[in-house]
Protein backbone atom coordinates (compact mmCIF):
# COMPACT_ATOMS: atom_id res chain seq x y z
CA UNK A 1 0.00 0.00 0.00
CA UNK A 2 1.28 3.44 -1.11
CA UNK A 3 -0.04 6.99 0.99
CA UNK A 4 0.86 10.07 -0.93
CA UNK A 5 0.15 12.38 -3.75
CA UNK A 6 0.23 10.60 -7.00
CA UNK A 7 2.80 12.27 -8.74
CA UNK A 8 5.19 11.58 -6.01
CA UNK A 9 4.29 7.81 -6.14
CA UNK A 10 4.54 7.83 -9.57
CA UNK A 11 8.10 9.57 -9.28
CA UNK A 12 9.17 6.87 -6.61
CA UNK A 13 7.52 3.88 -8.63
CA UNK A 14 9.77 5.36 -11.71
CA UNK A 15 12.70 5.19 -9.60
CA UNK A 16 12.42 2.25 -8.19
CA UNK A 17 12.29 0.56 -11.80
CA UNK A 18 8.29 0.08 -11.54
CA UNK A 19 5.62 1.15 -14.01
CA UNK A 20 2.89 2.91 -12.67
CA UNK A 21 0.65 0.57 -13.85
CA UNK A 22 1.83 -1.91 -11.35
CA UNK A 23 -0.66 -0.26 -8.53
CA UNK A 24 -3.49 1.07 -8.51
CA UNK A 25 -4.82 4.34 -6.93
CA UNK A 26 -7.89 4.93 -5.07
CA UNK A 27 -9.35 7.89 -3.65
CA UNK A 28 -8.97 8.33 0.28
CA UNK A 29 -11.64 10.89 -0.04
CA UNK A 30 -14.10 8.20 -1.57
CA UNK A 31 -13.02 5.26 0.43
CA UNK A 32 -14.36 7.59 3.31
CA UNK A 33 -17.23 8.55 1.96
CA UNK A 34 -18.45 4.91 1.61
CA UNK A 35 -17.00 3.82 4.64
CA UNK A 36 -19.41 6.78 6.53
CA UNK A 37 -22.66 6.08 4.00
CA UNK A 38 -22.19 2.32 4.98
CA UNK A 39 -21.87 2.81 8.41
CA UNK A 40 -24.69 4.84 8.68
CA UNK A 41 -26.82 2.21 6.72
CA UNK A 42 -25.72 -0.34 9.59
CA UNK A 43 -26.42 2.77 11.81
CA UNK A 44 -23.26 2.95 13.23
CA UNK A 45 -21.81 6.04 14.72
CA UNK A 46 -18.21 6.54 13.42
CA UNK A 47 -16.37 9.02 15.28
CA UNK A 48 -15.52 12.30 13.14
CA UNK A 49 -11.83 11.82 12.84
CA UNK A 50 -10.77 7.90 12.46
CA UNK A 51 -7.11 8.32 13.56
CA UNK A 52 -4.70 9.94 16.28
CA UNK A 53 -2.37 12.23 15.67
CA UNK A 54 1.22 11.34 17.42
CA UNK A 55 1.57 14.65 19.18
CA UNK A 56 -2.48 13.89 20.90
CA UNK A 57 -3.76 12.10 24.15
CA UNK A 58 -4.07 8.74 23.43
CA UNK A 59 -1.98 8.36 20.71
CA UNK A 60 -0.12 5.47 22.17
CA UNK A 61 -2.90 3.73 23.11
CA UNK A 62 -4.51 3.29 19.34
CA UNK A 63 -1.12 2.38 18.03
CA UNK A 64 -1.16 -0.73 20.86
CA UNK A 65 -4.64 -0.79 19.88
CA UNK A 66 -3.28 -1.44 16.63
CA UNK A 67 -0.57 -3.69 17.52
CA UNK A 68 -2.75 -6.26 19.07
CA UNK A 69 -5.33 -6.26 16.34
CA UNK A 70 -1.93 -6.81 14.47
CA UNK A 71 -0.82 -9.65 16.11
CA UNK A 72 -4.38 -10.96 16.64
CA UNK A 73 -4.58 -11.55 12.81
CA UNK A 74 -1.18 -13.08 12.26
CA UNK A 75 -2.04 -15.60 14.87
CA UNK A 76 -5.34 -16.23 12.92
CA UNK A 77 -3.73 -16.54 9.84
CA UNK A 78 -1.33 -18.62 11.14
CA UNK A 79 -4.16 -21.03 12.42
CA UNK A 80 -5.16 -21.15 9.25
CA UNK A 81 -2.07 -22.19 7.61
CA UNK A 82 -2.26 -25.36 10.08
CA UNK A 83 -5.56 -26.60 9.67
Amino acid sequence: MLLGEHHKIAEALAVAGEAVYSCNFVSIALALHHLRANAERAGVTLLERLTVAEDEPGYADWRNQIDLYRQHANARVKGLQKA
